[in-house]
C-alpha cells in the first residue's frame, strides 16, 4: 500500500468547493498480473458538492458514493506482462471503496470529521 499525502486543491477544484483530497494505492500481484486499486477521500464544504462531483466522474470504470461532504472514489488498473495495461474496476477495489466509505459513515455518525 502506498499512502500519498494529503493535496491541496487547485483554484479550478477550490470553484468546485473541494477542500482537500487524500489516496491510497492497493496492488496486488497474481504471477504476470498486477491489479492496481486507488481509493480517493475528497473533502467539500457542502454535501451538494461532493453529489454534483460524484455525478460528473460516474463512468462504468469508477466506484463513487457520497458521505456527508465526503466523497469516496475507487478506481484501477490491470497490469499484464506482455499485454500492457487497461482501467478495470475489480470486484477487490469495489470492497476496498465500500470499506472506506463505511469508514467514512461511521466517522459522521461519531460526530467527527473523516480521516
Amino acid at each position: 500500500m502506498l499512502i500519498d499525502p494529503p493535496e491541496e486543491p487547485d483554484a479550478e477544484e477550490r470553484a468546485l468547493g473541494l477542500l482537500g483530497s487524500a489516496s491510497r494505492h492497493y496492488t496486488h500481484v497474481r504471477g504476470a498480473v498486477s491489479e492496481v486499486c486507488t481509493v480517493e477521500l475528497w473533502s467539500f464544504a457542502k454535501p451538494t458538492q461532493a453529489e454534483r462531483v460524484r455525478a460528473e466522474l460516474e463512468r462504468p470504470d469508477w466506484w463513487g458514493r457520497v458521505a456527508g461532504t465526503h466523497l469516496v472514489l475507487a478506481h484501477g488498473v490491470r497490469l499484464e506482462r506482455e499485454r500492457g495495461s487497461r482501467t478495470e474496476l475489480s470486484a477487490e477495489c469495489v470492497r476496498l471503496g465500500e470499506a472506506a466509505h463505511e469508514r467514512a459513515l461511521a466517522t459522521l455518525r461519531g460526530g467527527g470529521a473523516a480521516q
